[in-house]
């Protein structure tokens, strides 16, 4: 059986394009020297991916994770972004990270949680890719905004 995802247009992402588009994020945020995180937090699960790059390359050692999905496994949508971690607590000076700002909905839910709920100084926010069609703010730092459906290396 053919999935729903398979049927779409789609952009195969290489482990290599990988690569380029975590450079190309730590480089922009190289690019202001007042922009410092002390903290990454990653949406699960390819956020882990381009977080885990981030934090090491910019030697952050405050890793935390939250588990929110808006798709199932038979890549059909939720109506609603789940949330099915706690919130964990937010450092001063923070970077959401996911790997993909599809409608955006994700992200800004997750965002908004953590601000009413933490109430962190700063937390800025970043993806690999965007999608033309979301409705909400581009996050702070992201790598390319696409139109098709992205299929990422560890999806395989």
């Amino acid at each position: 059986m053919t999935k729903k995802s398979d049927q779409r247009p789609q952009i195969r992402i290489s482990w290599k394009e990988f690569d380029k588009g975590s450079k190309d994020i730590i480089r922009q945020i190289r690019l202001f020297p007042g922009r410092e995180y002390d903290q990454i937090i990653c949406v699960s699960t390819g956020g882990l991916f381009v977080g885990g790059i981030v934090a090491k390359k910019l030697n952050i050692k405050n890793i935390s994770i939250i588990n929110a999905y808006k798709y199932r496994e038979d890549n059909k949508s939720f109506n609603k972004v789940h949330i099915s971690s706690d919130i964990p607590a937010v450092s001063e000076s923070a970077l959401l990270v996911d790997d993909i700002f599809d409608s955006g909905e994700t992200m800004t839910i997750v965002l908004d949680t953590i601000k009413r709920k933490r109430m962190p100084e700063k937390v800025d926010t970043c993806c690999l890719y965007t999608k033309c069609s979301s409705i909400y703010p581009k996050p702070t730092y992201y790598y390319r905004t696409v139109d098709k459906w992205v299929k990422f290396p560890w999806e395989d």
